[in-house]
């Protein structure tokens, strides 16, 4: 039999040096595989004790001028270029508009009419739609 999941978490909260019940410690260690877990917690907190690998001063001197805020006048000119932009594509669309216009896509009429098919009560057609007599 192994070591359970809450025998396991409370041998890494121990090694870790957090606060844990005497009798879940005791449970934890006399269960098959529990004293093997603590001392492999406590090699791998003794192997990633010493590292305190942070950036160098070398890197903080080169990243300074990149996270320096940038000065606010730059959002001047983004409203400008966002107010430029808008004006181009309202004159493109009033272009385009004129344009389609004036080629003949739209008509202001209703075309005129090549011929006039009257249709008049009492004649052939009436009877075809009747069941043919």
């Amino acid at each position: 039999m192994s070591i359970d999941e809450h025998d396991e978490a409370t041998l890494s909260a121990f090694a870790d040096g957090e606060n844990v019940g005497a009798d879940e410690l005791a449970r934890a260690l006399t269960t098959p595989g529990g004293r093997d877990a603590l001392i492999d917690f406590v090699r791998l907190r003794e192997r990633f004790s010493g590292d305190d690998a942070a950036p160098s001063e070398t890197f903080y001197a080169r990243m300074r001028p990149v996270l320096v805020a940038r000065p606010p006048t730059t959002n001047r000119w983004r409203g400008w270029a966002a107010a430029t932009a808008a004006a181009v594509v309202i004159l493109a669309l009033a272009g385009f508009a004129l344009v389609w216009r004036q080629s003949g896509a739209i008509q202001p009429t209703p075309p005129r009419p090549d011929r006039v098919i009257a249709f008049e009560s009492g004649t052939e057609w009436n009877g075809v739609l009747n069941g043919g007599d």
